[in-house]
């Protein structure tokens, strides 16, 4: 968030982390002085008053979307998808899209539904697993990482040395290195 009261979050694939990245998609709220800001990050190839797209100069797209602060939580929500996602849960009557949520979380909540992980919500199986059951995976988190594996060191395209690796490693508390 920015000292204007500007908020911006990833959302889309970004948010749900996928392993290729079509688009790139931010939403954000707040008053700020869109055409701006946009024009420094690149080139405004299209907009409209609830989508901005906008060109780098390394002709990547940057999709701008607008959120209201009070419906911020369903925007993000709609945002991040994917549409199968929320095909479901609205089949399942599960989220009413006229019903305004400034968080995400609410929207689970009013439902009785665990906070679903963006990284979770492209796997349908699992998700009707969770609307029928309540039940949901858990994510692995850094803290389960034991060791770290495949590096690159100064012997070939890496910046530091295998003993600088080997002692940040150590440092950090992994268990091994290879």
């Amino acid at each position: 968030e920015w000292e204007t009261g500007v908020k911006f979050e990833l959302t889309g694939e970004m948010r749900r982390t996928m392993p290729v990245v079509e688009k790139i998609e931010i939403l954000y709220s707040g008053i700020l002085n869109e055409i701006e800001l946009f024009s420094k990050i690149g080139e405004i190839i299209n907009s409209d008053p609830q989508k901005t797209e906008v060109k780098t100069c390394n002709d990547i797209h940057i999709y701008f979307i607008k959120a209201s602060e009070s419906n911020y939580g369903l925007d993000l929500l709609m945002s991040t998808g994917p549409l199968s996602f929320i095909d479901q849960l609205s089949a399942n009557k599960l989220i009413d899209l006229k019903k305004a949520h400034s968080l995400e979380e609410e929207i689970f909540k009013t439902v009785s539904l665990p906070f679903i992980l963006p990284e979770l919500r492209d796997n349908d199986e699992l998700i009707q697993n969770c609307i029928n059951s309540g039940n949901l995976p858990e994510l692995i988190t850094f803290k389960d990482i034991k060791g770290i594996l495949h590096n690159h060191s100064t012997w070939s395209d890496g910046i530091n040395t295998l003993e600088e690796m080997a002692d940040h490693v150590r440092i950090t508390g992994f268990q091994y290195f290879g």
